[in-house]
């Protein structure tokens, strides 16, 4: 890893987020059809439209939610706070209220969100945050990176707002290898309310949201020859929807992209976002199956979030 040459304060970047890897993700992304999702967030201007998005079409009452959730569950206090994909990190703001961590790190594959949250929660701990650009599901070395900040006591993980955008089967077993016995695991997931999937769309078939995911095919030159985004909801199963933006190509072309060659053949799709919706039970099922037993839960009064506090044994 090295420091950040960008900004004088501390970042430090691992290799998965380093340039030769972006690259590959680059070329495969085109190749496969789809975007990865953390190609969304790089960038103060992705940044600010996000940020954007999450002020204007976060559920109402979501902040209650949380502050009261954080109150009400068997929380302990923790030396460390890790906040995984914490984005702007207000609510780990809050959690710490409650968990009075002395030292914080935010692990993001977003540089400027990394440096956000570090910069929220710096008044709060008595270390100076040590942010990490970092891709969560290409990171093997992170148990061992952080155990370098203490002597083995138990540690608290943040995880709110991962879950939608990264699929069990990459997400889960790197969360479950984070975990040494003892630590706990507080983690979010977006939920369908009343099993009404329709009621969500709205969410994200809004002016905001549609301009923030433009604005990676305008960045990479490809706007002017894709059509307009379709957003849709898509039933992956019993208590399980799909929320998902597809822009077709205008138009069959060739041309050089990230050190080869890519074909496009018009209308064919591009899969520019996708984001997970579960109903509670399916959701505690997904963290049973990944060997992670819940020991708390909360629900948001109207349905749309869910918390879940689990322990590594």
């Amino acid at each position: 890893m090295s420091p950040s040459a960008d900004t004088p304060e501390p970042v430090w970047i691992h290799p998965s987020r380093g340039m030769e890897a972006i690259a590959e993700r680059r070329r495969n992304a085109l190749a496969s059809g789809v975007i990865p999702p953390e190609f969304h967030y790089v960038g103060h201007r992705q940044t600010e439209l996000w940020l954007e998005v999450a002020r204007c079409h976060a559920p109402a009452g979501l902040d209650p939610f949380y502050r009261q959730a954080f109150a009400e569950l068997p929380l302990p206090r923790v030396p460390h706070l890790i906040g995984l994909g914490p984005g702007s990190a207000q609510k780990e703001a809050w959690l710490q209220e409650r968990v009075r961590s002395t030292r914080f790190t935010p692990v993001d594959v977003s540089d400027s969100l990394a440096l956000l949250a570090a910069r929220r929660l710096a008044p709060l701990v008595e270390h100076p945050p040590l942010p990490l650009v970092a891709d969560l599901t290409r990171f093997p070395g992170l148990p061992g990176w952080l155990a370098g900040f203490d002597r083995g006591e138990p540690r608290l993980f943040s995880a709110f707002g991962v879950t939608p955008n990264l699929p069990p089967e990459k997400l889960d077993p790197a969360l479950r290898a984070f975990l040494r016995t003892g630590d706990l695991l507080l983690i979010s997931a977006n939920l369908i309310p009343n099993g009404d999937s329709a009621r969500i769309l709205p969410q994200y078939d809004n002016p905001e949201t549609r301009e923030w995911l433009s604005e990676l095919p305008r960045q990479w030159g490809l706007g002017p020859h894709l059509g307009p985004l379709e957003i849709r909801i898509e039933e992956e199963g019993p208590g399980l929807a799909k929320v998902v933006a597809r822009s077709r190509w205008s138009e069959t072309l060739r041309f050089p992209w990230a050190g080869t060659t890519f074909q496009a053949a018009r209308g064919n799709a591009l899969l520019l976002f996708s984001s997970l919706r579960y109903t509670p039970e399916t959701f505690a099922e997904r963290l049973r199956k990944s060997g992670l037993e819940p020991i708390g839960t909360a629900i948001s009064p109207a349905g749309d979030e869910g918390l879940w506090l689990t322990k590594a044994f």
